[in-house]
């Protein structure tokens, strides 16, 4: 293990676009409990003119990394994807997209309003259950090698979990934030620039899966945690040395949470294919299926009365026939509103069944249906 010092330097100013929303997950995930903080530990305090001090522990494909000594055993690397130094910011990306993030450029996973891929909701798009970014869609892997990739969302909050944080700050300028290992006191940086204070990681924002992916936001001297951003915005990437079970944790992390909170989702049935070549389709299109459910969805009198609105969501699957079947709630809303939801779904006949090629195969849908909330 070596300490490399880099001197402070003006950071590159790189605009990186704001999220219009932010939300901010209350899950906790069941991480190991935090070790007793080491006895002696230095920590560095850092002016404006002084320099940056981390810790290298080696380097794979030409790239350095630093060993915290986290119970995941992921390796961090020193430096941001696009940038040669510690303390420099490098490139932002789009989530998902491996070429360098620029202004006005269409989304990659985003047709006609709809996600392409990465997506859970048939009412959003493409339904294919990933939630977490394949090696081809990952900016890391593609610009760096197939022995790197982006954090997941775990690995994130493991690091804010067993690190000590120190932040750098000039109001005026630019800053950053020291990861300080609990294990072993090895330290990582992350700089952070003007417009660039957000870091993607390679996990889907279940919650929010129309517009919002998971990424880690850090403001010096506020809150730093794990928030939600629009995927087509622009962010930092810290690439990690790849290890394929700390992938698999974060796959399964997500569907756990996806099954606690919607305690009715099943996923796709076992003999219904993930991705298809032509979706399922109601006569007429989407369109004509949400004008349909509007039209035909009766909001009782009681319910307007009690001011109860909100939103059930049905999950159900089109069979290889065009049928429907297995026509449940996927999140619970009222009990006799869910039943109206229900009955309007089950009855909205002669949908097209989804292909693979040009077999028809069953296929799993999701819908909204609205009591009492203005579109």
């Amino acid at each position: 293990m070596r300490n490399l010092i880099y001197t402070f330097s003006c950071l590159v100013l790189v605009s990186c676009g704001s999220p219009t929303q932010k939300h901010q997950t209350n899950l906790e995930e069941s991480l190991p409990e935090e070790p007793a903080q080491p006895e002696t530990s230095e920590t560095t305090k850092m002016g404006k003119d002084s320099v940056i001090n981390i810790t290298v522990n080696g380097t794979i494909a030409g790239h350095e990394y630093v060993d915290l000594g986290l119970p995941s055993g992921t390796l961090w690397a020193t430096t941001n994807l696009g940038s040669k130094s510690a303390d420099n910011i490098g490139d932002c990306y789009a989530w998902g997209e491996t070429r360098v993030f620029k202004e006005n450029r269409k989304y990659k996973f985003e047709k006609d309003g709809k996600l392409t891929k990465y997506c859970v909701d048939s009412l959003l798009g493409v339904v294919d259950s990933l939630f977490v970014l394949q090696p081809e869609d990952d900016a890391a892997t593609a610009n760096w090698g197939r022995q790197w990739c982006m954090p997941t969302n775990l690995q994130m909050k493991e690091l804010f979990k067993y690190c000590r944080i120190e932040t750098r700050y000039d109001y005026y300028l630019d800053g950053g934030i020291y990861f300080i290992s609990n294990f072993n006191n090895n330290k990582l940086y992350f700089p952070l620039g003007s417009g660039a204070r957000t870091y993607w990681t390679s996990s889907i924002n279940w919650q929010e899966n129309d517009r919002a992916e998971f990424y880690i936001e850090m403001l010096p001297y506020e809150s730093m945690s794990i928030w939600t951003g629009l995927r087509k915005n622009a962010a930092l990437i810290r690439p990690v040395v790849k290890n394929e079970d700390n992938i698999q944790n974060a796959i399964k992390y997500i569907d756990r949470c996806y099954n606690e909170v919607y305690p009715n989702y099943r996923g796709i049935p076992s003999d219904s294919p993930v991705i298809v070549d032509c979706k399922a389709e109601y006569p007429g299109g989407l369109d004509s299926l949400k004008e349909y459910i509007k039209k035909n969805t009766v909001y009782p009198n009681w319910a307007r009365e009690q001011g109860i609105k909100g939103k059930s969501i049905i999950q159900f699957i089109i069979e290889k026939d065009g049928t429907i079947s297995h026509v449940d709630t996927l999140r619970a809303f009222n009990i006799e509103l869910d039943k109206e939801a229900i009955r309007v779904i089950k009855s909205a006949k002669g949908w097209k069944p989804a292909k693979t090629g040009n077999v028809a195969v069953r296929s799993r849908m999701v819908c909204l249906v609205q009591f009492g909330i203005k579109e």
